[in-house]
């Protein structure tokens, strides 16, 4: 729409000055026009004051033209960078000056275990393809994955998983249920458990938990007692 106005007032102005740009001034000799009159004299006054004029009327147009696009870039940047917040948002660490005044279903499983809400991530319907982003709270590690498996694995119970990448981690296991929110997720960084209820989860490592996990290997320090095979019976002493 600018650019129409500004090949409009243009065109008007160029055809107001035709006919003295079409006029010859007299040149003598010397090579420069020779004001002889005061009516050439207004006339070429009056054509610099229109071409100035014409100068700044474009200025000013292809100025507003620029403020306008930064405008709309930095009205869409928030946005941009709001719906990115939100992608990433999939659960939020609790305050912890919050913990003690809520309500949590599952008891704390270690004392570095961080409370998250869980609510975003319970209450979207994952399929498979999505893309689900996590932040680990503990060291600030992101990764994201894509949902391969979404089954009903019993009435009111879903298990939701993603496989690993090339690295053979950034993957997770996620098994909900009415009450219920239980998860893996497999880091460079290690393994880490969340444990929680319908709003609010604990998220430790596994390394802090008892029992074996994915970091976890076993050594056989001595070697098992041969198991000896059973003496065949003697038919003739057992008579």
């Amino acid at each position: 729409m600018i650019t129409k106005m500004i090949a409009l007032v243009s065109a008007r102005l160029l055809a107001r000055l035709a006919p003295l740009l079409n006029r010859r001034p007299n040149i003598p000799s010397t090579g420069f026009p020779m004001l002889t009159t005061r009516r050439e004299m207004r006339k070429l006054i009056a054509l610099a004051f229109v071409s100035v004029a014409l100068v700044l009327i474009v200025s000013y147009l292809f100025s507003s033209t620029i403020k306008e696009s930064e405008d709309e870039a930095l009205t869409a940047a928030p946005a941009i960078q709001d719906e990115e917040n939100a992608r990433l948002l999939t659960w939020q660490p609790v305050e912890d000056t919050l913990v003690h005044t809520l309500n949590v279903g599952q008891k704390r499983p270690h004392e570095n275990a961080v409370l998250m809400d869980i609510s975003k991530l319970r209450e979207t319907k994952w399929l498979p393809g999505d893309r689900i982003t996590f932040v680990i709270s503990q060291t600030g590690y992101t990764f994201e994955t894509q949902i391969d498996e979404v089954n009903e694995i019993a009435p009111g119970i879903t298990s939701i998983k993603s496989y690993p990448d090339p690295s053979l981690s950034n993957h997770i296991l996620l098994t909900v249920s009415q009450k219920n929110t239980f998860m893996s997720l497999f880091t460079p960084e290690g393994e880490y458990e969340l444990v929680g209820d319908k709003k609010y989860g604990w998220l430790v490592s596994s390394r802090l938990l008892g029992g074996p996990t994915a970091d976890d290997a076993v050594v056989i320090k001595q070697p098992l007692a041969a198991i000896k095979a059973p003496m065949p019976k003697d038919p003739v002493g057992e008579r």
